[in-house]
């Protein structure tokens, strides 16, 4: 990838000024395409570890060399073939504790071994600085590449002095990496195996990251010049040629370095289609994300073009705010919190599915005891996703979210790649949501830009459905499923909250008081909530509990409670069935939208409700089970496990009420 050189300014973040003039080089070695013992960045490399020490004062220097002159001496007998390399060795041990070099040393090296160490005559640690410095002189980029790696670590403000000692490391570790894979052609395939590949997947990632960002900081400078996207295809086979596949290496073992090239290409492909006037509007950070995504692709599957690279790279016009805005912190987080081996999906194959059993799902006619899951999604999805815990199950539901849902303006759809990919988007966050045994949250669900049920879901399945009303139809087929075990799982929640309040729900956005008089107190049933709401409310009860009663005086509130009716204490309670009534009316409305009728939603909440009593109590048989919090997670899987279908239990992770599916 290319690297720019860029004007950082007197004031402002690197990532906000423009460019002064491209350098087109991304790190020295890879630019000279030749690294040589004692002319790179280490001049003895197996001396780096301990470089990282300045020079001890001059005064220590006399019995410093005494030491040195003493070990060389040491050393006479040594074979010829072997004296080079003990003597250097000695002395860039030498060095890092502090041995200042001079001609005397180098005179009294070569006296006793004729070892002439004139080529090293220099300390590492003083030309690892002159070598950053000079790497840093052509490409600034390394410091936010740092910065970004200190932050994915953890340290979200780190110190300028952090970011120095990262750029430091991260230069070394490719210009190391850089130097095995020069002499690579040659290695075995257990060498390979050992160092190699690993050693170019590290230096390839890294370089990567540092084209990508300084072409964005030159991009969102908006100075982007043509010849700069010329110069990108030269530089990338520049890099190709520093990482050949060695001859005694197999072309499987090899493939991860070259998924990774192919991938750094199909970049370069996309880029270069695009002219300047649209790179100049790409927001800062799309490129670097779509980078982190892509990588993390190829790690999952060692495919050089997968879907999600291709879509997002494609439309990079068309990356919605949500994505752009997201900073890489947070980015970052969501893909180090999904495993490797959850970021490739199979989603359903439409052919399987038949036109007959997508209309049983919206009809609702479906043969009984038929789960819809497994008409709707893979089944080896299906089994994955049943397993998983609620922090992995979280982790895949914000990356499909994140990189795969709500990435691309839904115009981007009629694009096939964009398509493919927003559709196994909901097939991956619809499976996961209706394999949830608690309940998903309203911000997941309902947020308009973001959630799963948001208006971007909708504005981009009615352009599906101009290009693909097939595709379209089982993806509302899958949310509404998904949305049906939201609900089952409210409605669950609110039954077993408020059975013995006297509260109930008649219909979605409709709340009324129960009529049965075993259900409510004699403050009630003596008609004297009545006398004080008409007193002061004008006769609404609800008004009085939203007000909590303020009007009333002590004696008032005091007469009620002793006759069951503690007004500040319902207040409280009422706020919660409204709030618990209010999510009900957003599963209505997303029910709706998706073509489902308001009624088979209202009768899916107060059926729930019916399975307590008339009075409003709970019964020994539908008394939850309680799952201890001081079980094991395994014993507490296998209590959950032998409960029933059906069964009411007590979650020892937010200790609310659920119905076992």
């Amino acid at each position: 990838m290319a690297g720019f050189a860029v004007d950082i300014g007197e004031a402002g973040t690197a990532a906000n000024r423009g460019v002064a003039a491209p350098s087109y080089r991304i790190y020295d070695a890879a630019s000279n395409q030749a690294v040589s013992l004692g002319k790179g960045l280490f001049d003895v490399l197996d001396s780096f570890a301990e470089t990282n020490k300045p020079p001890s004062v001059a005064a220590q220097n006399d019995a410093m060399y005494k030491g040195y002159i003493s070990q060389v001496a040491d050393l006479k007998g040594t074979a010829p073939d072997q004296i080079t390399g003990r003597v250097t060795s000695l002395y860039t041990s030498a060095l890092a504790k502090g041995l200042i070099p001079n001609q005397a040393v180098i005179d009294a090296t070569k006296a006793l071994t004729g070892v002439d160490l004139s080529y090293i005559n220099q300390d590492p640690y003083v030309a690892l600085q002159n070598k950053v410095t000079e790497v840093l002189s052509k490409n600034p980029a390394w410091t936010l590449i740092a910065q970004d790696s200190l932050v994915k670590d953890g340290n979200t403000k780190p110190t300028q002095q952090e970011v120095m000692d990262r750029t430091f490391n991260l230069i070394g570790q490719v210009e190391a990496a850089t130097l095995i894979s020069a002499n690579a052609a040659t290695m075995g395939q257990a060498q390979w195996d050992a160092s190699g590949r690993n050693n170019a997947v590290l230096a390839i990632d890294t370089l990567q990251k540092v084209g990508v960002k300084a072409l964005e900081v030159e991009i969102s400078g908006g100075n982007v010049d043509p010849k700069s996207l010329e110069q990108l295809r030269a530089e990338y086979i520049k890099l190709k040629s520093l990482f050949p596949k060695p001859a005694y290496v197999s072309t499987e073992s090899y493939q991860g370095v070259q998924t990774r090239l192919d991938a750094l290409g199909e970049i370069i492909t996309q880029i270069e289609s695009y002219d300047a006037n649209v790179l100049k509007n790409v927001k800062q950070g799309v490129i670097t994300k779509i980078d982190e995504a892509i990588i993390k692709n190829i790690e999952a599957s060692g495919d050089a073009s997968p879907l999600a690279a291709r879509a997002l790279l494609a439309n990079i016009d068309k990356v919605t705010e949500i994505f752009a805005n997201k900073d890489i912190a947070a980015f970052t987080k969501i893909l180090n919190d999904i495993k490797v081996e959850d970021v490739e999906y199979t989603p359903i194959d439409f052919s399987t599915v038949t036109a007959e059993a997508v209309k049983n799902l919206e009809d609702g006619t479906t043969p009984t005891n038929t789960d819809p899951l497994f008409t709707l999604h893979n089944v080896d999805e299906i089994d994955k996703a049943k397993n998983r815990t609620s922090k992995d199950r979280i982790a895949n539901i914000d990356h499909a979210m994140t990189t795969m849902v709500t990435a691309l303006k839904p115009e981007a759809v009629y694009q096939e790649d964009a398509r493919n990919l927003f559709l196994s988007g909901i097939d991956k966050v619809t499976l996961n949501v209706a394999t949830s045994p608690s309940y998903a949250g309203d911000n997941l669900l309902f947020s308009p830009k973001t959630g799963l049920f948001g208006q971007h879901t909708f504005d981009a399945l009615k352009v599906i459905e101009k290009l693909d009303p097939d595709a379209a139809k089982i993806a509302r087929a899958q949310l509404k499923n998904a949305l049906q075990s939201q609900a089952n799982i409210k409605a669950t929640e609110f039954s077993g909250k408020f059975a013995d309040s006297i509260f109930r729900l008649t219909g979605v956005g409709r709340i009324d008081f129960k009529t049965e008089t075993a259900a409510m107190p004699q403050a009630w049933t003596s008609g004297r909530v009545k006398e004080v709401a008409v007193k002061y409310y004008d006769g609404n009860v609800f008004n009085m509990l939203k007000d909590r009663g303020s009007k009333l005086d002590t004696q008032e509130k005091t007469e009620l409670r002793s006759k069951g009716f503690d007004v500040v204490q319902l207040s409280s309670l009422y706020g919660e069935v409204v709030s618990a009534n209010e999510t009900n009316k957003k599963l209505a409305e997303a029910y709706r939208k998706l073509g489902g009728k308001t009624e088979d939603y209202e009768a899916l909440i107060l059926n729930k409700q019916e399975a307590t009593t008339t009075d409003g109590t709970i019964t020994e048989e539908t008394l939850p089970f309680e799952i201890s919090k001081e079980l094991s997670e395994d014993e507490q899987k296998a209590a959950y496990d032998n409960l029933p279908s059906g069964a009411l239990f007590i979650d020892p992770a937010d200790g609310q009420v659920y119905r076992k599916p």
